[in-house]
């Protein structure tokens, strides 16, 4: 999570900024590892490798989708599908890795250690900057045009999807697998919001469901218990990731025809209204 939050970061920082923001996340990083008894020169070499990542992903997106990346559109999306979330992930995975391997750090193959980053900085990277970026830029100025019926509506869709939630992912392994069903009954609340809220409603009931399925299955609960924690947590990003993109996708979309359809009424009236002053000249 903190290079996903680094990197929104960055991509709502000029560029000029961007070693600011790179030095101010240090004292955080270096609080949070070494209070842990991680060596320092493993601290120093995460934090290297984290860097790297938030850098290379902002400065990919940056220069292919423009300073004023949207991701509610299409092709803002698809720019940090690719760049964000997948190639500066897959590319610093090997440095992290490495690094691992070279301080001594574990005893976890290097092809496993690689395997588990770039799974967990996909995730992350899916469900924690489009909001952060969306909400930041345009979304809290947007909450004071929404009509109350628009709150109330936003208010059943949360209100349920935390329910069927702690239902899906709290529920006893034995259980569950006699109901499986249950795994998909948030999935009619994600395409809700995807359709009536855009990128910033489903990407915050996304991390709702994140957080659901973590809590259960630290807990022992829910569809994705195994007997080995490494599995539980590929279970989880593999749903989560499988889950997503779709559903992201699916928002950009009819963002960008409501977009187009806003457009083409207002040329509309501007032709309307040209050929009325014609006729009365």
């Amino acid at each position: 999570m903190p290079n996903s939050l680094v990197l929104a970061g960055l991509l709502l920082t000029p560029s000029a900024w961007w070693w600011l923001v790179i030095l101010a996340t240090l004292p955080a990083h270096l609080a949070a590892e070494l209070m842990s008894g991680i060596p320092t020169l493993m601290v120093l070499s995460w934090f290297l490798s984290n860097s790297f990542q938030a850098l290379l992903g902002a400065w990919l997106i940056s220069h292919t989708a423009g300073t004023d990346v949207r991701f509610s559109r299409t092709k803002g999306l698809t720019f940090f599908l690719i760049f964000g979330a997948f190639v500066a992930p897959f590319i610093a995975s090997f440095l992290d890795s490495a690094l691992v391997k070279l301080n001594g750090w574990g005893t976890s193959p290097y092809w496993e250690n690689w395997r588990i980053r770039f799974l967990s900085n996909v995730l992350a990277s899916l469900t924690l900057i489009p909001f952060v970026v969306e909400w930041t830029r345009d979304g809290l100025n947007t909450l004071r045009r929404v009509t109350i019926a628009k709150y109330v509506e936003a208010s059943l869709l949360i209100f349920g999807l935390f329910a069927v939630g702690l239902v899906a992912f709290n529920s006893q392994p034995g259980f569950f697998i006699q109901t499986t069903a249950r795994l998909y009954w948030p999935l009619p609340f994600l395409v809700w919001a995807s359709i009536r809220f855009g990128l910033r409603g489903v990407s915050s009931c996304l991390l709702v469901v994140m957080f659901l399925a973590l809590y259960g299955t630290v807990h022992g609960t829910g569809p994705f218990v195994s007997s080995s924690s490494a599995v539980n947590a590929m279970s989880i990003q593999g749903f989560l990731i499988v889950v997503s993109v779709p559903l992201m996708i699916l928002a950009a979309v009819i963002e960008d025809r409501q977009i187009t359809e806003l457009s083409a009424r207002d040329s509309e009236e501007r032709l309307t209204l040209a050929l009325n002053a014609a006729q009365m000249d």
